[in-house]
């Protein structure tokens, strides 16, 4: 399942299908407290494990070949994704940003400049329409502060383009606002 909780509102993706169940298309409700906490276990219990039934459909699809016959084909797919991603960033955003050209997986690895806080620069990216994993959550140091995990294995490419659009802007607003936090000697940007 895919539930996001932002000051307790629960968006259902739409479209999106789970275990064989069809979510409804565009659904946004505000929930109570006691629901959304109960909503967030489940989802976290959900990603512990995998379905049995889903564990067997694989099983089978290992043992008949789908998958040999559909890894080259998802391979291209994927790769095609992380390309408009790459292309995208490099466009919009250029230089000053980093990251390694991924081998396999769904995510871009992206490093931005030392005195961008990706983590306090979340709800500034909130407020252009784009959301990413920062990648201080994945340090055990407390490294990492400028460094995010962008996902391109969802989204079209279309979508892709246009959050890296949206990141580019949110990159921008927040240089702009450290400069000014500079200038001014006022702390933080977002």
């Amino acid at each position: 399942m895919s539930f996001s909780f932002v000051d307790r509102i629960l968006e259902i993706e739409p479209g999106r299908r789970a275990r064989g169940i069809y979510r409804l298309p565009g659904l946004w409700r505000r929930v109570p407290p006691w629901l959304a906490s109960r909503l967030e276990m489940a989802k976290q219990a959900e990603d512990l494990l995998t379905g049995s039934l889903d564990q067997r459909v694989i099983y089978e699809a290992c043992r008949r070949g789908v998958l040999d016959r559909q890894l080259p084909i998802l391979r291209q797919h994927y790769a095609h994704k992380r390309d408009v991603m790459e292309n995208a960033l490099r466009r919009e955003i250029g230089e000053g940003i980093t990251w390694p050209k991924p081998k396999g997986g769904f995510f871009l690895w992206v490093t931005l400049p030392e005195n961008i806080n990706a983590a306090q620069m979340i709800a500034r990216a909130i407020e252009h329409g784009v959301v990413y994993v920062t990648g201080d959550a994945f340090y055990v140091n407390g490294a990492g502060q400028n460094t995010l995990r962008l996902s391109f294995s969802a989204p079209t490419p279309e979508r892709i383009e246009a959050g890296v659009a949206r990141l580019a802007a949110t990159l921008r607003d927040e240089r702009a606002a450290l400069a000014t936090a500079a200038a001014t000697g006022s702390r933080g940007a977002s």
